[in-house]
C-alpha cells in the first residue's frame, strides 16, 4: 500500500550467556522458583542490581514494582533487570533507559514459565546486560530469542457484511468516528459508537464527520465511560453486536522520572480496563471481529512516552489473552505510528515535530485502507503500521 509499511514481529535465535555472579535486588511477586533462585545465589561484586519478578498477568500493584525498580537502578548500578512469564513492562522500562542514558535495562520474558532451565539462563542473561535497553525471551528449554520484523502485505478483499452491528469505543474521537465512517461506508455495517459524552466538546471536525454518518442512517450513539463496567454492560444490554473496534483510550506525555502508580494505571484504564468491560457485555460467542488500535510508542521507544507506551504494551497483551478465549473471532491488535488528518497526536500538533525526527505520520486515508482489509480479512494476530520510510522503525536490536 502506498505511503505506510505494515510489519510482523518475528523470533530471531540468541546466542546464550554464560553466567556471572551477582548481587540481586528482589522486587515483586513473581514466580516463586525465580524468587528463591535469586536470592540463593551467591553475591558477587559490586551494588546490587534490582530485579523485578513479575507473573503472567500484569496487576495493579505491577506499576509500584517497576517504578520502585527503576528508583533503585538510578540511586545504584543504574542497572535494572525485569523477568516475567508474561505480564509485560518493558515499553516502560525501554522509555526509562532513553530518556536516561545513565540507565541500563533488560526484559526477559519466560515464555515456558519458570522452569530450571529458563531460570539459569534468565538470570545468565540479566547478570551480563549493561548497555541501552534489550528484550529477550526465553523458551521452557532455556533457548533465547530476540524480536526481528518483517514487512507484509495485508491483500485487499471484498469488505464483508457482518450481521449485527460493529461497536466502537472512543467513537466520538477524531479516529473512531472515521472508523466507523469507513466501516460503513465501504462495508454497510451498521455502527454503534461509544463514548463518554460527558468527557468534554466535540470538535468541529469530529462533528462534520458525525454529521456525514448520521446522514447515512444506521448509526447509534451510546453512552458510557469504558472503564466503567456497570455503565457499559447498561449501554450494550440487547444489542447484538458482532465486532468491535477498540479506539478508547487517552495520551499524555511525561518522563517515566516523574511517573507515578497511579497515572500509570489512569492511562491503562480505557486501553485495558475498557476491553475487558466490552468483552464482558457482549455475547462473546457471536463475535466474529476484535480490531484493538494500539501504538507504536510500546516496540519503540519516544521518550517523554512511557507511560502511554506501557498502556499500549498491556492493550495488545490484552488482545491476545482474549483471542484465545474467541476461536470464532478474528482478533487483531494493530500498533499504529500516529495519524496525520485525524487523532489526538494530530489534535494536539505533534505530526510536524514527529517529521523533524524520520518519522512520517501515517496518512488518514491509507490507515483506514489499512483497517478496511483488517477488518475483512483479520487472520494477523498483532501488527505495526507506520508511515513509509520511517527512521525509528524497526528498533535496533
Amino acid at each position: 500500500m502506498n505511503r505506510i509499511a505494515v510489519w510482523r514481529a518475528h523470533r530471531v535465535p540468541v546466542a546464550p550467556e554464560r553466567s556471572v555472579a551477582r548481587q540481586w535486588f528482589v522486587i515483586g511477586t513473581g514466580p516463586a522458583p525465580l524468587r528463591a533462585v535469586l536470592d540463593a545465589s551467591t553475591p558477587g561484586p559490586g551494588p546490587a542490581i534490582p530485579v523485578v519478578v513479575l507473573g503472567d498477568g500484569f496487576r495493579p500493584d505491577d506499576n509500584e514494582f517497576l517504578l520502585r525498580g527503576l528508583a533503585v537502578a538510578r540511586a545504584g548500578s543504574g542497572r535494572l533487570a525485569l523477568v516475567h512469564t508474561g505480564s509485560g513492562g518493558g515499553s516502560l522500562l525501554n522509555c526509562a533507559v532513553a530518556e536516561d542514558d545513565r540507565l541500563s535495562a533488560i526484559e526477559i520474558e519466560l515464555t515456558g514459565g519458570a522452569t530450571p532451565p529458563a531460570v539459569e539462563a534468565a538470570i545468565a542473561f540479566a547478570g551480563r546486560h549493561a548497555d541501552g535497553f534489550r528484550h529477550v525471551e526465553i523458551d521452557g528449554a532455556g533457548n533465547a530469542w530476540r524480536t526481528g520484523w518483517s514487512d507484509v502485505d495485508v491483500p485487499g478483499a471484498d469488505p464483508a457484511r457482518l450481521a449485527g452491528e460493529v461497536l466502537i469505543t472512543g467513537g466520538l474521537g477524531g479516529l473512531g468516528v472515521r472508523v466507523a465512517g469507513m466501516l460503513r461506508a465501504r462495508t454497510g455495517i451498521r455502527p454503534v459508537l461509544l463514548d463518554d459524552l460527558g468527557r468534554g466538546e466535540i470538535s468541529g471536525d469530529v462533528r462534520a464527520a458525525l454529521a456525514r454518518l448520521k446522514s447515512s442512517g444506521g448509526t447509534t450513539i451510546l453512552d458510557a465511560d469504558v472503564t466503567d463496567g456497570a455503565q457499559v454492560r447498561a449501554a450494550l444490554a440487547g444489542r447484538q453486536v458482532t465486532g468491535i473496534v477498540h479506539c478508547a483510550g487517552d495520551v499524555r506525555g511525561g518522563f517515566v522520572a516523574n511517573a507515578t502508580a497511579s497515572r500509570l494505571a489512569a492511562l491503562q484504564a480505557p486501553k485495558v480496563t475498557g476491553l475487558r468491560n466490552v468483552l464482558a457485555a457482549v455475547d462473546r460467542g457471536a463475535l466474529r471481529r476484535l480490531i484493538t488500535f494500539g501504538s507504536i510508542t510500546a516496540r519503540a521507544p519516544h521518550p517523554n512516552m512511557g507511560a502511554y507506551a506501557l498502556a499500549n504494551e498491556l492493550l495488545r497483551r490484552g488482545t491476545t489473552a482474549a483471542a484465545g478465549g474467541l476461536p470464532d473471532c478474528g482478533c487483531t491488535a494493530v500498533e499504529w505510528s500516529l495519524f496525520s488528518g485525524a487523532g489526538q497526536a494530530h489534535r494536539m500538533g505533534a505530526v510536524r515535530q514527529a517529521r523533524s525526527m524520520g518519522m512520517p505520520p501515517v496518512p488518514l486515508r491509507a490507515g483506514m485502507e489499512v483497517l478496511l482489509r483488517l477488518f475483512t480479512d483479520p487472520r494477523h494476530g498483532s501488527l505495526a503500521v507506520t508511515g513509509l520510510g520511517d527512521r525509528t522503525f524497526p528498533p535496533v536490536p
